[in-house]
Parts: C-alpha cells; structure tokens; sequence
C-alpha cells in the first residue's frame, strides 16, 4: 500500500518542490532521489524564512511555501506533537485557500498547492 502511494506521489512531484509531511523521514526515502531529502521537511525538522517548529509550518502554510503537505488521517494514532502541528496545518488561515486534497486513502492526505 505505502510503495503504490509513493509511486504515484512521486509521479506527481518535481525535483524542485518544497514538501512538508506528518509522516516523517520515510517520505524522504520515498521521494527520493526525484525530491532532494532537504526539500522534505518533517513535523520534528522544520524551517522556513528565520523560523522554525511551529512558527515555521504556520506561516510556511499561509505563505504557500509548500508546494505539497502529506497528512495522515485524522483517525490514525498520532503523536500529541503531531497532533498538535497536524491542526495548525488544516486551521491555518489560508490553507483551504491555497491547497487542495490532490490523494486521499484511509490513512493519508494529500494536498498541493494551487499555484
């Protein structure tokens, strides 16, 4: 299930893309070597502009930096730091603006930028 999600998510990418996932390093391993694992962040390794963590993923979302967000489904188990940064995500101000559901399976989400 996981090889099939990635093939097609890497189908879909470009080397150039910036791409933030819940689901951590393995998105680094299956994205690559189209996407450099330092385009990948992490919801434990993230930066953007002179911030990082929270405050990063926030206004990285709202700006549109991302050009893809792998979520996982709100009904798997998760992490309270994943929980957490998983809402700050979806209650951003702009990400229903910005991003649409591109991939969707009962355990992850996929939204790419509109742009």
């Amino acid at each position: 299930m996981l090889g099939i999600f990635f093939c097609r998510l890497t189908a879909n990418s470009r080397p150039k893309d910036i791409v933030i996932s819940e689901i951590g390093a393995i998105t680094q391993l299956g994205l690559y070597p189209k996407t450099s694992p330092e385009s990948v962040f992490t919801f434990d390794w993230i930066y953007y502009d002179d911030l990082e963590g929270k405050e990063a993923l926030v206004h990285g979302v709202n700006d549109g930096y991302f050009d893809t967000i792998i979520l996982s489904s709100q009904n798997d188990a998760k992490s309270d730091m994943n929980f957490e940064m998983h809402k700050l995500v979806v209650e951003s101000r702009d990400f229903n603006r910005i991003y649409s559901n591109v991939y969707g399976d009962d355990h992850f989400e996929v939204y790419k930028r509109n742009y």
